[in-house]
């Protein structure tokens, strides 16, 4: 083995190390979404959190110390916020969750595949709005620009910056509405 390759490995398994916390799951080869399903997910119950992370983090139903009070303060969010998604609590324990996976779900289970609490829909739907907004005032200006335009042309005005000739002025009353024949 190079040394490159060694130092690529150590890398590897800091940065598994990392991405566990430190709470690597127990499961085995058993899928995080097969235990979900398990218990309670066939009958669209799915488990919160707390659930999951005991099923995936248990050990002959034991949890290590640190698991034990990660698990504990799963619990007590749970059971002192019932209304936040699985998502939020797994958030506010784990911190973002962004790209292949939700912590606790395994991969496959994206952010975008949960429901978010009705805070934070009625927050995203307030940025859509507030971006909306915004455009349409640029578009407010950019035809208010327009008109000013179309304005200054229909006085007559841009017929200083071109010589005045015959050519020039039967375009100009044509534009206008004015016919020499």
């Amino acid at each position: 083995m190079t040394k490159e390759f060694q130092k690529m490995s150590q890398q590897n398994s800091k940065n598994k190390s990392a991405s566990n916390m430190g709470m690597p799951h127990r499961s085995g080869s058993m899928p995080h979404r097969e235990i979900i399903y398990e218990n309670g997910g066939k009958d669209s119950k799915t488990p919160d959190l707390a659930e999951i992370f005991l099923k995936t983090r248990s050990k002959n139903g034991t949890l290590c110390e640190k698991e034990k009070e990660k698990y504990d303060e799963i619990v007590k969010t749970v059971k002192s916020n019932p209304s936040l998604s699985s998502l939020e609590v797994a958030e506010k324990h784990f911190g973002p969750q962004r790209h292949g996976h939700v912590y606790c779900f395994g991969g496959g289970v994206k952010r975008k595949h949960f429901k978010d609490s009705k805070e934070v829909y009625i927050r995203d739907l307030e940025a859509k709005l507030r971006k909306k907004d915004e455009e349409n005032q640029d578009l407010k200006r950019r035809m208010d620009m327009f008109e000013s335009r179309l304005n200054i042309m229909e006085t007559g005005t841009f017929s200083r910056d071109q010589p005045s000739t015959p050519d020039n002025d039967h375009r100009f009353d044509e534009f206008n509405g004015e016919n020499d024949e």
